[in-house]
C-alpha cells in the first residue's frame, strides 16, 4: 500500500487520484456512524487509540481491497470522473468493507446497489436483442450468398432444422393472421446460431472471419473454443430479467460484442 502511494498519479496509481481521496474521507465518515450507531462508540469520549482500533477493523478490507484489485477494476476506477464517477467509487469501497464485515451497512448503499443492478438489466437485455435482430439477419445473408435458394437445407444442422420447423408450425397453430404467422427461421436462439457457425465447413468457409473476437485468432480448441462467447452470451440471454442482475462483468462483455458487431456493421452499412 506504501508503494502505491507512493505511486501517486502515475502509471496505474489510484490512491492518490481525486475520486479514491474523496471515496477514502467519506467512507471514513460512513465508518465513524457506524461505530457511533451500532457499536455504541462515543467517538467524543473515547480514547483516541480506542476509536483507531475500531476504525482499522473496518478499513482492513478496504486495504485488501486495493491489493487484490485487478488491472481491469483498477482501470475502471481510474476513470471514475464526476459526480456519479466519484458515487461509485465511494460505493464500491463501502460495498468492499459490507463483503467482509457483514454488519457495516452504510445508508443508502442497498438502494445504489439494486438501481445499479436495473440499470445494467436495461441496457444489457436491450443489446441481446439487438444482438439477436443482427444474428438472424447476417447468418441468413451470409448463408444465402454460400448456399443460395438451398440456404437453409444446406446450410443449418439437422436437429435445429427440425426443432425450427416443429416449432414455428407450433406457434403458427396459435396465430389467425396468416401475414403474421412464423418461418423456421424466426424461431432459431443464440445457440442455434453458434450450431450453425460450427456446423460442417461453416466455419472455415462461411463464419471464422466475421465471428472470431479480436485478439482470439490463435485460441485453443478451434471453431468451438472461438465461439464460447455465444455459449456465454447464451446463459446471460436465459436468465430472468426480472429476477436476475447481470453483474457489471457481464455488462461490459455485451458491450464489447456491441461495439465489435453492432457498431462495425452500422459503420460498414454506412460505408457502403
Amino acid at each position: 500500500m506504501i508503494e502505491q502511494w507512493e505511486q501517486g498519479e502515475e502509471g496505474d496509481g489510484i490512491l492518490t487520484i481525486n475520486a479514491s481521496i474523496n471515496s477514502l474521507l467519506r467512507l471514513l465518515g460512513d465508518i465513524i456512524d457506524h461505530l457511533k450507531g451500532v457499536k455504541n462508540i462515543n467517538t467524543k469520549g473515547s480514547k483516541l487509540q480506542d476509536l483507531v482500533t475500531h476504525t482499522i477493523y473496518y478499513l482492513d478490507p478496504v486495504i485488501r481491497f486495493f491489493q487484490n484489485l485487478s488491472e481491469e477494476d483498477r482501470e475502471d476506477l481510474r476513470k471514475s470522473y464526476g459526480i456519479a464517477g466519484r458515487t461509485k467509487f465511494w460505493r464500491t469501497l463501502q460495498l468492499a468493507v459490507r463483503e467482509e464485515r457483514s454488519e457495516f451497512n452504510p445508508f443508502g448503499l442497498d438502494e445504489y446497489l439494486s438501481k445499479e443492478a436495473k440499470t445494467y438489466n436495461e441496457k444489457s437485455f436491450a443489446t441481446i436483442r439487438d444482438l439477436e435482430t443482427f444474428f438472424k439477419n447476417d447468418f441468413r445473408k451470409k448463408l444465402e450468398e454460400a448456399y443460395g435458394k438451398s440456404w437453409f437445407k444446406k446450410g443449418v444442422p439437422q436437429k435445429v432444422y427440425e426443432r425450427s420447423i416443429a416449432l414455428a408450425a407450433t406457434k403458427n397453430r396459435e396465430i389467425e393472421d396468416e401475414e403474421k404467422e412464423k418461418e423456421p427461421w424466426d424461431c432459431l436462439n443464440i445457440i442455434d446460431y453458434r450450431a450453425i457457425a460450427v456446423y460442417g465447413k461453416n466455419w472455415s468457409e462461411i463464419f471464422e472471419k466475421f465471428y472470431t473476437k479480436p485478439g482470439e485468432e490463435k485460441k485453443s480448441g478451434g471453431k468451438d473454443g472461438k465461439t464460447k462467447w455465444m455459449a456465454r452470451l447464451e446463459r446471460i440471454r436465459n436468465e430472468n430479467c426480472l429476477s436476475y442482475s447481470v453483474t457489471e462483468e457481464e455488462f461490459y462483455f455485451l458491450e464489447d460484442l456491441k461495439d465489435w458487431l453492432l457498431d462495425k456493421s452500422i459503420q460498414n452499412d454506412f460505408d457502403e
